[in-house]
């Protein structure tokens, strides 16, 4: 565990939108991914404690794709991830964070694992 978390410190930041989902490796393996929300560029820096503003985790056969996508329809369209849909509610007021005059980007990490996604299939390891 020590490694994987050491392993996506190591990485850096990528801005949040669709063309950066199609293009970041194993995206559609599970995994945990780390996002930002600030006004600061911190595209292709390495994570700081404090960029930190949520970490959320896929273990679906989507991947962490899928889920950063179920991320964008929370800010969005107030649907399909409960973090998602509480920063649409307290941070955008109801409104599409696209229509919102906010200054802040968001920005992932991803550290994509490859595992078995067929409940009925997995092992502890």
């Amino acid at each position: 565990m020590k490694k994987l978390i050491q392993s996506i410190l190591t990485k850096t930041w990528i801005k949040l939108g669709n063309e950066s989902l199609r293009s970041f490796q194993d995206r559609n393996l599970p995994g945990v991914y780390l996002l930002a929300w600030t006004d600061n560029e911190i595209e292709n820096t390495r994570p700081k404690l404090s960029d930190i503003f949520y970490v959320g985790m896929s273990n679906a056969k989507g991947g962490v794709k899928g889920r950063l996508k179920q991320f964008i329809n929370g800010i969005e369209k107030n649907t399909s991830h409960s973090a998602g849909m509480r920063f649409f509610k307290e941070y955008c007021h109801n409104k599409p964070f696209s229509s919102t005059k906010n200054t802040k980007n968001f920005y992932f990490i991803p550290q994509c694992l490859k595992c078995n996604v067929i409940k009925e299939e997995r092992t502890p390891k």
